[in-house]
């Protein structure tokens, strides 16, 4: 934290207005799951201990403070969930991981009848992503980024309208940026559009700064499960020339490219992307999706290793601050990001039938 028009003696006085300079994330971040009050108290007492067994995961009971809900798979739990096909939910007998709302995270159900341990060991990778956007969620920095960028998610079938935009709030703009359209259709509460199922999106990036932005997406589809937008064959073809791929000042880059779009899913469930700019090339990020990926295709793809990369992508960031904190004898486990360098927005929308209702609240 800086003040604004410090004092001599640059001690904060009463009243004064401060602002983030720096952003201290810590490296290691816990889990935390509660259990959800529907479990039999010996359920609650294998889920502990399995639990337990795994780095970076603790467990709560419901009404502390928590990233996600453990619970039973039960058709009277996903009634709440907008056009969910509860047919071919299995009734009882499995288990899976909730947000807090107790909207089911698809790719965490199981498929029948199991044993708390063997549920807990089959959802390690499903932890693993929710670690992974719990630690970049920390990141994001829309009203103090000093980074100018402005994110618009389009959608360009089955009609072409502008659903939501973003963008960094103390970043001076020199163009009208900063105007927000009035045919944005959201709910302003939480952020949340509804978008057609199977209709086509896409993403345009505009960078209003005075230098180039580079930038990755990563996010978690309706599923639940990691995905990011593969930049590594292009890069890999720009590195041979001494470049990366970045947003010229002024200029605007659409995601995936002008001919094409992304389809919907017709799953229920949010999809969230988060938009991480900045000022210095994503290397060690670029270098982790080259190692993780399975395919070079470029595209979104889901992610093997999420956890990898959000660790890559936020020691890209810390490095690139490095100049403005390596003297303030911050501790070493944490993650020291100068806000002014960097900017992550991120966005949500639910699928829904095009003649249907939302169903957000």
């Amino acid at each position: 934290v800086q003040a604004i028009a410090a004092p001599e003696n640059s001690n904060f006085q009463a009243g004064q207005q401060v602002r983030e300079a720096v952003r201290a994330i810590p490296r290691e971040r816990d889990l935390i799951v509660a259990l959800d009050s529907t479990l039999e108290r010996i359920e609650r007492v294998d889920a502990t201990s399995a639990f337990s067994a795994i780095r970076n995961v603790s467990t709560a009971v419901v009404g502390e403070p928590a990233d996600c809900l453990f619970g039973k798979v039960r058709r009277a739990n996903l009634a709440q969930m907008p056009d969910a096909d509860l047919p071919t939910l299995p009734d009882r007998g499995g288990y899976g991981l909730y947000s807090l709302g107790h909207e089911p995270i698809p790719s965490s159900l199981s498929e029948g009848d199991e044993a708390i341990k063997t549920a807990v060991h089959r959802l390690i990778p499903q932890l693993e992503t929710l670690r992974a956007d719990k630690l970049l969620s920390l990141s994001d920095n829309e009203g103090s980024s000093g980074l100018g960028i402005k994110v618009t998610l389009a959608l360009v079938e089955p009609e072409n309208r502008i659903l939501l935009e973003k963008q960094t709030r103390r970043a001076k703009s020199s163009s009208s940026a900063a105007v927000v359209s009035s045919t944005i259709d959201r709910p302003v509460e939480s952020g949340i559009v509804a978008v057609p199922a199977g209709g086509r999106i896409q993403y345009r990036l505009q960078n209003f700064s005075n230098r180039p932005v580079y930038f990755i997406l990563f996010g978690l589809d309706s599923s639940g499960r990691a995905i990011a937008f593969n930049l590594v064959s292009l890069n890999a073809s720009l590195t041979q020339t001494g470049q990366h791929l970045s947003i010229d000042p002024g200029q605007t880059l659409m995601l995936p490219f002008p001919s094409e779009s992304w389809k919907v899913s017709p799953l229920s469930g949010l999809t969230k992307t988060q938009i991480i700019c900045s000022y210095s090339p994503f290397e060690t990020t670029l270098a982790a999706l080259s190692e993780t990926l399975p395919s070079k295709t470029l595209n979104l793809q889901v992610l093997p290793k999420p956890l990898t990369i959000a660790q890559a992508i936020l020691e890209d960031l810390h490095r690139a601050s490095l100049p403005t904190t390596q003297d303030l004898g911050l501790p070493k486990d944490i993650f020291a990001l100068d806000v002014n360098l960097w900017a992550t927005l991120s966005l949500m929308y639910r699928a829904v039938e095009s003649n249907g209702e939302s169903g957000m609240g």
